[in-house]
């Protein structure tokens, strides 16, 4: 999974570059068990014996009950109560997970980098390395591959 942004206002050791695409790519782990599992069962309602109401609200909360110490209770009257959870066919549970995120920077500079550089960028900022170096109509032409990364906050007007 991965996606590709033109930026602007980039610097690479400080300085302005001429052009700079980012790719970032974020590995999907697949964390699915080869076992049924459970899920709750969002048609579940139940009246407890002092008539208080329980069901999954539609993100799958039971926000009228608690879970002190494994066991659901009401929260008005205390007592016990079972939700309904069904039973998902391990076939049907397929699960992923983000892992690795590997970002990447494409740069047309005027002059020629370090092996090691700082970039900032409107989305972020980090360190990476730089790996092939290259020069097509006076300009350097490299890739950075980002070790450190760090996210910016959007700026708002």
């Amino acid at each position: 999974m991965g996606a590709t942004v033109v930026l602007e206002e980039t610097l690479i050791d400080n300085r302005p570059v001429l052009s700079a695409t980012m790719h970032v790519s974020v590995e999907q782990i697949d964390v699915t068990s080869g076992l049924p599992a459970t899920e709750a069962d969002l048609d579940w309602t139940f009246v407890d014996a002092e008539g208080h109401f329980h069901a999954y609200d539609a993100d799958g909360n039971l926000p009228t009950l608690v879970q002190p110490k494994r066991k659901y209770r009401c929260v008005i009257c205390r007592q016990r109560i079972r939700p309904g959870f069904r039973i998902v066919p391990a076939d049907m549970f397929r699960r992923y997970a983000p892992g690795r995120r590997e970002i990447t920077l494409q740069i047309v500079a005027t002059s020629q980098p370090a092996d090691v550089v700082s970039v900032v960028t409107p989305v972020g900022f980090g360190t990476g390395t730089v790996h092939g170096h290259g020069m097509r109509d006076g300009a350097f032409e490299f890739e950075v591959i980002v070790g450190t990364w760090g996210a910016r906050k959007a700026v708002t007007a």
